[in-house]
């Protein structure tokens, strides 16, 4: 899987989560919401960080193993 499918599920798996928080009650479960929410930014942003580590990179060494055929 390319870095660029990897955003792509990234941000198809937000846009579950916003739907998934258009369905939660407010309330006990809008913390249950807050705490999955929390995880989903916090691995978009590590997702972010190695695109841009692996963009800075020319040495094909450095490559995510999809792009080594």
């Amino acid at each position: 899987m390319t870095h660029e499918q990897t955003l792509k599920e990234v941000e198809y798996l937000k846009e579950c989560l916003d739907r998934f928080a258009g369905l939660l009650p407010q309330g006990r479960t809008s913390s249950f919401y807050a705490a999955w929410q929390r995880c989903l930014l916090r691995w978009q942003r590590e997702v972010g960080h190695a695109v841009e580590y692996f963009d800075s990179k020319a040495d094909s060494d450095c490559l995510p193993l999809s792009h080594k055929v």
